[in-house]
């Protein structure tokens, strides 16, 4: 897979558009999914997704073969989705993975609230954290990244990733604590 992106690569600074092609498309879900997490609005997602694939369009010369793809990808639609959420006047919410989780309208209506409140809840929280620990928060929880993964495509040292993943977890069990045990943030 690493080869593949190797050779479309290399066929892109060549001159190649199929080469850029093979790795839009190869990459646009995914890259779309990032930014949807961090802003929780489409057509945000949407956007950012697209401009990250222009900046590469623009500056696939700079990029060094012998590292992967995918994280310098990442790295870019991370950045411009902390840039989009510090210009935003309020943060975007991100979705819980509980919201797949709900019982549907002929479950029982208490459990139902309950947990409707409780993803608000983790929603409202998780739109509070600053947009850095957002954005490590969610590389970790929801993309499943290492933390040099993580410090790779943010750009910054592996303590910088844990004290921020620390933040963000302890200020979301914070928020959260008469909701859920921290066990489930973890």
């Amino acid at each position: 897979m690493e080869n593949e992106d190797r050779i479309w690569v290399r066929r892109f600074k060549e001159g190649d558009i199929d080469g850029f092609n093979e790795l839009v498309n190869k990459y646009k879900k995914r890259a779309y999914y990032i930014a949807y997490r961090m802003c929780r609005i489409h057509e945000v997602a949407d956007d950012l997704s697209q401009e990250a694939f222009i900046k590469v369009y623009k500056s696939i010369n700079s990029f060094n073969e012998n590292y992967k793809f995918y994280p310098w990808l990442y790295r870019i639609i991370v950045n411009l989705c902390i840039n989009y959420l510090k210009r935003a006047s309020r943060f975007c919410s991100l979705h819980n993975e509980l919201l797949r989780r709900v019982p549907s309208q002929s479950g029982n209506p208490a459990k139902l609230a309950e947990m409707k409140e409780l993803n608000t809840k983790i929603e409202g929280a998780i739109s509070a954290l600053s947009p850095k620990n957002k954005a490590v928060f969610v590389l970790r929880v929801y993309e499943g990244l290492s933390y040099k993964e993580i410090s790779k495509t943010l750009g910054c040292s592996l303590g910088t990733v844990m004290s921020r993943l620390n933040r963000a977890r302890t200020n979301l069990k914070e928020l959260l604590k008469e909701y859920i045990t921290a066990e489930m943030i973890e």
